[in-house]
């Protein structure tokens, strides 16, 4: 059995957390100039870097899900895709089904807070949406009703070819799968310059999904050559390794905002990597790329660090990561619930702080009373195909 690299577990709760910071610190209609600068350009940014902490999800995922295929010569396609099923796509359909309800009851226009919170659970005609939301099915709608969803798109797309993914990188040298993520991550690219296919959400596209393959990849081959990489690592100096912790994260951190800062200012021609809107260039290709490499160097710390993981190993990094997922899912859900419910009656710091609280506690409930029962079952269900097939071969046999 592989081992169960617990420390990671601990950076998906800690990321997820982040996800749930950017976007309380999105619903505020006007934000102060200081404030607004202190976190875009200073390291008050990482707890609020939600672009990063999904390319972070992704980085993990790849890492995670890769270790059986390489660590066993035959992983039975059906049984992984019945556990993904349970694991990921029936919490998710619970979380939308309480989203539309949620926005059935409660939804209308608040002038108080932000664009990007107003409609969010007025979207119409709500029968498509559904639609959309409950088959992941096409160009979807995902920033209507739980916006968090254009990640799990991706996850699960992504999902369904992932062994053949890892059987490329198991069986192609270093220099291949690069080459090869390159050649994916430009075609992607060109989806921004030329619209073949323009996305009804955020980064909904097949195209999207097609860019967001090398960021898995990324953390397949973290797990593949986990023991070169953590050898390394213990080979360097005490000064070394902070210069390449230092450039993790400002890479990880400032990615989102230092490219389109370089294209806007026509330090880099490189449109084709950009999408135009207005008069500025806003980056949807390139930062993701920079956030991925910081992510695989701070993972690098995890792994081969004891110091580092002896930290995420403590108790409430240990519970976060549990209930990531969760969190994950129901954050935004609660923030649109309590600002619903309350904004004309009680301040918006104070429901946004309470946001938190009970956003952790939904987390907790629908992690024991959701997430647990559907990965036993995913998992027993693939020990009994399993097990079928071990019968009829030894029968055929």
């Amino acid at each position: 059995m592989e081992k169960r690299f617990g420390q990671l577990d601990s950076l998906r709760g800690i990321v997820a957390a982040i996800v749930m910071f950017a976007h309380i610190s999105l619903v505020y209609k006007v934000t102060p100039l200081l404030i607004t600068r202190l976190l875009t350009w200073s390291p008050l940014r990482v707890f609020i870097n939600g672009g990063g902490a999904v390319m972070f999800f992704f980085v993990l995922s790849g890492f995670v899900l890769s270790l059986p295929f390489l660590n066993q010569n035959k992983v039975p396609y059906l049984p992984y895709i019945i556990k993904r099923i349970f694991r990921i796509y029936l919490p998710y359909i619970l979380a939308i089904c309480v989203a539309f309800s949620l926005a059935l009851l409660v939804s209308g226009n608040i002038k108080s807070v932000s664009l990007f919170l107003n409609g969010v659970w007025d979207a119409k005609p709500i029968g498509k949406y559904l639609l959309e939301h409950l088959t992941l099915i096409g160009n979807i709608h995902s920033n209507a009703y739980d916006p968090v969803i254009w990640s799990l798109i991706h996850e699960m797309r992504i999902s369904l070819i992932f062994p053949l993914i890892v059987l490329l990188v198991k069986r192609t040298k270093l220099k291949t799968t690069i080459s090869i993520c390159l050649a994916m991550a430009m075609v992607g690219g060109l989806n921004n310059k030329f619209h073949f296919e323009i996305s009804n959400g955020y980064a909904t596209t097949y195209f999207d999904t097609l860019r967001m393959i090398p960021v898995f990849v990324t953390g397949v081959l973290i797990a593949k050559h986990r023991l070169k990489i953590i050898s390394f690592y213990k080979s360097l100096t005490l000064i070394t390794k902070i210069l390449l912790f230092v450039f993790s994260l400002v890479i990880y951190n400032f990615s989102e905002v230092l490219f389109p800062f370089i294209i806007n200012h026509g330090l880099l021609n490189a449109s084709f990597l950009f999408k135009e809107i207005g008069n500025g260039m806003v980056d949807i290709n390139i930062s993701q790329y920079g956030e991925m490499l910081g992510a695989a160097g701070l993972i690098l710390f995890a792994l081969g660090s004891n110091r580092v993981e002896r930290f995420l190993l403590k108790g409430p990094f240990v519970f976060l990561g549990r209930i990531s997922f969760s969190l994950y899912l129901y954050h935004f859900i609660v923030i649109l619930l309590l600002v619903h419910l309350f904004y004309r009656s009680i301040p918006l710091t104070l429901i946004l702080f309470a946001s938190i609280f009970l956003s952790i506690g939904v987390a907790k409930l629908a992690w024991l009373f959701v997430e647990v029962p559907c990965i036993n079952i995913g998992k027993d269900l693939s020990r009994r195909l399993v097990e079928v097939k071990r019968r009829k071969y030894a029968k055929s046999a």
